[in-house]
């Protein structure tokens, strides 16, 4: 499961990294993690050169290009026991004017 009271909204400019925390409960602890963009013509796994794995947790670094690169992103653990079945969602947006 995914820990409560994670920052789940993520607003960056284009060409700005997002450093993106996914943590998880797991018994036993995660051994490995997926990370997909969602988009309206369905999911694409993101490169495994994008995050590194520690434990229950993954860290995920995403830069936004354009305006197509807005939105969801979803993460997924996996223990010896299964993959998680609901991911953890983060939404990336566009970072607003100060």
């Amino acid at each position: 499961m995914c820990l409560r009271h994670q920052r789940t909204i993520y607003g960056v400019s284009a060409g700005e990294a997002a450093h993106i925390s996914c943590r998880v409960d797991a018994h036993p602890p995660a051994e490995a993690f997926t990370w997909s963009f969602n988009t309206s013509n369905g999911g694409m796994d993101l490169p495994k050169e994008q995050y590194t794995n520690q434990g229950s947790a993954s860290l995920l670094t995403y830069k936004p290009k354009d305006q197509m690169d807005y939105g969801t992103v979803l993460c997924l653990a996996e223990n010896l026991v299964g993959r998680q079945v609901v991911p953890c969602v983060y939404h990336v947006i566009p970072a607003g004017k100060r």
